[in-house]
């Protein structure tokens, strides 16, 4: 069996919202892409590109992300 050439994003996307502590929003994204760019593209198909950050990538973020249903090639807010 060979390694699916899919793997795992998560991102956080912030914004400024005064009713949050310390008048910041932050959301998490979770996607499965090919690459870290196909995985932007996803996630900014959801939110804004600009305020998207990176946490965490690899086969543990992708388990993560089957665990909530995801196919090869979607995002979601988590």
């Amino acid at each position: 069996m060979t390694d699916s050439p899919y793997d795992g994003f998560r991102f956080e996307h912030s914004r400024p919202d005064m009713g949050m502590p310390n008048g910041v929003l932050k959301v998490h994204i979770i996607a499965v892409a090919r690459s870290l760019d196909e995985a932007e593209a996803l996630a900014g198909d959801i939110l804004p590109e600009q305020g998207l950050r990176l946490i965490a990538e690899g086969p543990d973020v992708l388990k993560a992300a089957r665990l909530v249903h995801l196919k090869d090639g979607e995002a979601k807010v988590l």
